[in-house]
C-alpha cells in the first residue's frame, strides 16, 4: 500500500542544515521514457564531492496545498556521475500539473560513517521544476474529480439518511418483516457505492484531493457498522452502540466534507467562484433554519442562555480573526487563500457547535452564523473580491446580530448565573465526597473513577469560566469569584488526592472532613459578596 504524505522538506532542510563550501550537485537532464510496463522518469546529474556517495532522487507533485512525493529512490554517485529511473508510472494516470525533481545528499543515507572527506557537509540538494500536460487538461480532470468525490460524498449521505428513516419508521410501526425485506436491498447498495470508492481511489497514481481518498473507505466503513447497529437495536432497544457509531460516522462524515471543499477551492483556477458558491450554499441553509417560527423562544432556561452565549463567543473570535486577516491583506488572490483557510475553520466550529446544540437554541445561533457568513460577504466586496452583483445578498453583519441576540435574551447577566450556579454544584461535591469519605466502602479502582470525573469536571467549568470573564473584563467582582473558584478547585483537588490513597485512615479521613467544612464555610462568604 502506498502511502502518501504533505511535508514542506525543502523549507525546513534549508532552514535547518548547514551547506558544506565547495559541496554540491546538479541535475543536468530528465526525461520521461514509456516502456511495456508504463512510463519512467530517468534523471542524469553529477556531483562535485571527492567521493562517491548515496543520494536520493525524489518527484514530487506541487500544489496550493503543499508538495506530495510521488516516487523516491537512493542512488550511489560513480566517479562523480548519477543516474536513476524513478517509476513505473502507469499511463494515463499521472495529474496534469507542476512537478519538480529533487536530488539531495544527506549524511543519514550513507553506509560509511563519519567519513573525513564530508565532515563539514550535512545536506545538500538540487531541484528542477517541470510540467505535465496543459491547462485545459488539469481544468477538465479537475471538474471531473469533483463531480466524482460529490457524488461518492452525496451517495453515503443518501444511504445514511435512508437507512436512519427507515429504522425510525419501522421501530415506530413495529414492521420487522418490512425491514428485513428492505435491509438487504440498503446493503446491495452499499455493495456498489465500494466499487464506486475503489475505482476512485485507483483511478491515479496519487491523489487529487487526498482527504477523500483518505475518508470515504472508513466512511464507508462506518456506515456499514451503522447499518449493523440499527439492525441490532431493533432486537435489542438497549443497543449500546448505536449512538456511538451514529456520532462517529457523522463526526467523519463532516470533517472530510469540510476539508473536501477546502482542497477543492484551493486547488481550483477560480477560488473566487467556488468561495462565493460554499458561502451561498451556506447561508441558504441557515435561511432555512431562520424561517422557523420561533415557539418557545420565550422560555429559554438559564442553561440554554448559557450555552447560546459560549456558541456567540465562539464565533465573535472567528469574527476577529476575520477583521484581522482583512487588515493585514490586500491582495486579492492572498485574500482568496486566507478566506478559504478561515472558512475551514469557521466550517469545523459550525460543526462542533451543531453537534451539540440544543433545537431551541438552532434559531439565534443560526442568526449569528448568517450574520457572520455576510461579514465576509461585505468585506470582500470592499476588496473587490466579490463583483458588483453581489451587493444585492448584502445582510446583517455580525456586531449588530450579536448586540441584538445579547440584549434579546439577556445574555450578559449570564456569567454571574453560571459562576454562582458552579458555586452550588461545586458545594455538592464537596458534600458527595465527605459522604464517600465517611462510607469508606469504595475499593481503589472505583475511587480513581470518582476522581477523574470530578477533575474533568473542574476543568470543564474553569475553562467556561475563562470564556465568560473575557466576555464582561470590566465586572471585577466577576473576576474575583472566578479567581476564588480556581482557587477552591485546588483545594478540593489536593483533598481528592488524600481519599484515593490506599489506607484511608482515621487522621486522613478528619483532614479530609475538617478541609472540606473550611472549603464550605469559605465559599457560602464569597456567595454573600457575589
Amino acid at each position: 500500500m502506498r502511502i502518501f504524505c504533505f511535508f514542506y522538506l525543502s523549507l525546513f532542510l534549508h532552514g535547518y542544515f548547514s551547506y558544506g563550501q565547495e559541496a554540491q550537485i546538479e541535475i543536468l537532464d530528465h526525461s520521461w521514457q514509456v516502456e511495456e510496463n508504463g512510463q519512467f522518469l530517468l534523471v542524469k546529474g553529477k556531483s562535485y564531492f571527492s567521493v562517491d556517495v548515496v543520494l536520493k532522487a525524489q518527484l514530487r507533485f506541487l500544489s496550493s496545498l503543499g508538495e506530495l512525493v510521488v516516487k523516491d529512490s537512493l542512488l550511489r554517485t560513480h566517479e562523480g556521475v548519477y543516474a536513476v529511473q524513478l517509476g513505473p508510472f502507469p499511463l494515463n494516470k499521472m495529474i496534469p500539473g507542476k512537478y519538480a525533481v529533487y536530488v539531495y545528499y544527506s549524511p543519514m543515507f550513507q553506509r560509511e560513517k563519519n567519513n573525513p572527506k564530508m565532515e563539514n557537509v550535512s545536506f545538500v540538494e538540487s531541484q528542477q521544476e517541470m510540467t505535465l500536460g496543459t491547462k485545459e487538461e488539469y481544468k477538465i480532470l479537475f471538474e471531473a474529480r469533483v463531480k466524482e468525490a460529490q457524488s461518492l460524498l452525496s451517495e453515503i449521505q443518501r444511504l445514511y439518511e435512508l437507512i436512519q428513516r427507515e429504522f425510525f419508521y419501522s421501530k415506530e410501526h413495529r414492521k420487522m418483516d418490512s425491514w428485513y425485506r428492505w435491509y438487504p436491498k440498503w446493503q446491495k447498495q452499499l455493495a456498489e457505492l465500494r466499487k464506486k470508492e475503489e475505482h476512485y481511489r485507483n483511478r491515479f497514481y496519487f491523489p487529487l484531493f487526498p482527504t477523500v481518498t483518505q475518508n470515504v473507505f472508513p466512511l464507508l466503513n462506518l456506515l456499514e457498522d451503522t447499518g449493523e447497529s440499527y439492525q441490532e437495536s431493533l432486537h435489542d432497544p438497549s443497543h449500546s452502540l448505536l449512538d456511538i457509531r451514529s456520532q462517529r460516522f457523522l463526526r467523519l462524515y463532516q470533517k472530510t466534507d469540510n476539508h473536501f471543499n477546502f482542497e477543492k477551492i484551493a486547488l481550483s483556477f477560480n477560488s473566487q467562484r467556488y468561495l462565493e458558491k460554499e458561502i451561498l450554499s451556506l447561508l441558504l441553509k441557515e435561511d432555512s433554519t431562520t424561517s422557523l417560527i420561533e415557539n418557545g423562544l420565550d422560555r429559554v432556561t438559564n442553561k440554554e442562555k448559557q450555552e447560546l452565549l459560549l456558541y456567540l463567543l465562539e464565533l465573535q473570535g472567528l469574527y476577529d480573526d476575520l477583521k484581522r486577516q482583512a487588515e493585514e491583506t490586500q491582495s486579492k488572490v492572498v485574500w482568496g487563500k486566507k478566506s478559504n483557510q478561515w472558512l475551514l475553520s469557521a466550517k469545523t466550529k459550525f460543526s462542533e457547535m451543531e453537534m451539540k446544540t440544543t433545537s431551541l437554541m438552532l434559531i439565534p445561533y443560526s442568526k449569528a452564523k448568517r450574520s457572520l457568513l455576510f461579514s465576509w460577504w461585505g468585506i470582500s466586496l470592499q476588496k473587490s473580491f466579490l463583483g458588483r452583483k453581489s451587493k444585492k445578498l448584502l445582510g446583517i453583519v455580525f456586531e449588530e446580530e450579536l448586540a441584538h441576540l445579547l440584549q434579546k435574551y439577556g445574555l450578559k447577566k449570564v456569567p454571574r448565573y453560571t459562576i454562582k450556579n458552579n458555586f452550588e454544584e461545586f458545594k455538592k461535591q464537596i458534600e458527595e465526597l465527605l459522604v464517600l469519605v465517611q462510607k469508606n466502602s469504595l475499593d481503589s479502582y472505583t475511587k480513581k473513577n470518582y476522581v477523574q470525573s470530578w477533575t474533568s469536571q473542574l476543568l470543564t467549568k474553569q475553562k467556561i469560566h475563562q470564556k465568560l470573564v473575557s466576555f464582561q473584563p470590566e465586572d471585577l467582582l466577576l473576576q474575583k469569584a472566578h479567581l476564588f473558584y480556581s482557587y477552591m478547585c485546588m483545594e478540593l483537588i489536593d483533598l481528592q488526592d488524600i481519599f484515593v490513597q490506599l489506607e484511608l485512615t482515621e487522621e486522613r479521613k478528619s483532614l479530609i472532613v475538617r478541609k472540606s467544612q473550611e472549603l464550605i464555610a469559605k465559599m457560602g462568604k464569597q456567595m454573600e459578596e457575589f
